[in-house]
């Protein structure tokens, strides 16, 4: 069956998991990113690929789904996440988020669900299950903020098909840092906001993956420049390759509802 699973997006309207999204977790919620609460949407500008006119500008959006369970059954916050460029590539799905209280408030990455639309997929689309060995603490507690520090990740990024369309499953070390870059002011639709910057540089060794040498003659060395405004977000972000200067993904908050 290619049919990707139902993952509970934004227009599924079962009455189990509508209860479930009134549930916290952890009773833990973070002040510069509400994954906590439901109902909220947000919009932005996108560019996906800099140097590829075939891509180039998208919309981008992001939706707070409450609480959802990962692949494991582990109870998280989760959002609903997009991208679609002027081509109609892009993708959509589902992001979960841990929250974790116990030494200061701080958010991690477990896992992403997604709907992959590109034509290099055999039929055009596939649905992937992106899995972390380890969670990927992206938002430390904000008394991180003015101090400069950084924190770590290190883990193997597992992707699996899910669909059938792709017999794939491959797993790519990632290693890298965030670092505290304090508190700046930053234009967000048409006002002047302050915006809690944080800085990242990685590094995806793609080398490792068999499956992808043909496609792959060298490890993906990234930086991210990520701007968090309280109670609202991620207001800005981009990523680009340091070996080409190329900016792979960059988003710009355009539009809120909910908020």
């Amino acid at each position: 069956d290619s049919e990707p699973p139902d993952d509970g997006g934004p227009n599924d309207t079962d009455d189990e998991e509508e209860e479930e999204e009134e549930v916290d977790p952890d009773n833990c919620s973070h002040p510069y990113n509400p994954i906590d609460k439901t109902s909220w949407e947000k919009t932005y500008s996108a560019v996906f690929i800099s140097n590829n006119s075939a891509l180039g500008t998208a919309t981008a959006t992001e939706q707070g789904m409450g609480t959802g369970y990962t692949s494991s059954g582990i109870e998280t916050f989760k959002t609903w996440d997009t991208l679609t460029t002027s081509t109609g590539k892009g993708w959509e799905g589902s992001i979960y988020h841990n929250c974790d209280n116990s030494d200061g408030t701080k958010l991690s990455v477990l896992e992403w669900n997604m709907m992959l639309t590109f034509e290099e997929i055999p039929g055009g689309s596939s649905s992937a299950l992106m899995i972390l060995s380890t969670p990927r603490t992206y938002l430390a507690d904000k008394s991180k903020i003015g101090t400069g520090e950084s924190w770590n990740f290190n883990y193997s990024l597992t992707y699996t098909d899910t669909s059938g369309s792709m017999p794939i499953e491959i797993s790519v070390p990632v290693v890298g840092s965030y670092t505290d870059k304090g508190m700046v002011e930053r234009q967000v639709m048409g006002e002047t906001m302050d915006a809690w910057h944080i800085q990242s540089e990685y590094n995806m060794d793609l080398l490792t993956i068999p499956a992808l040498e043909e496609g792959f003659t060298r490890a993906y060395p990234g930086k991210a420049d990520y701007y968090w405004v309280e109670d609202i977000g991620l207001v800005y972000e981009k990523h680009e390759d340091t070996g080409t200067g190329t900016t792979i993904l960059e988003k710009t908050l355009i539009e809120t509802l909910g908020l």
